[in-house]
């Protein structure tokens, strides 16, 4: 149960503002490979910026989640 407390304590210690500006330039760089309009798809349909908006939160959100893992299990295998 303490292991537990204190995975959570050190899940939640990065700095969540730079977190969230290294999130978003990520997010960014990714989808700037993958424009929604392309020569196939010139005139996409609204519906399609809506979800590229949600991809795009649900990207910047998986990036903070696996950072924070990483970072508390990196944490926890160093103390042993």
């Amino acid at each position: 149960m303490k292991r537990l407390f204190l995975y959570i304590k050190l899940y939640l210690e990065p700095n969540g503002k730079a977190l969230r500006a290294e999130a978003f330039a990520a997010a960014k760089q990714y989808y700037a490979l993958r424009p929604v309009r392309s020569a196939k798809n010139p005139f996409p349909h609204p519906l399609e910026y809506t979800q590229r908006r949600e991809q795009f939160l649900a990207f910047q959100r998986a990036y903070i989640n696996s950072y924070r893992h990483d970072y508390a299990k990196k944490q926890l295998e160093s103390l042993g």
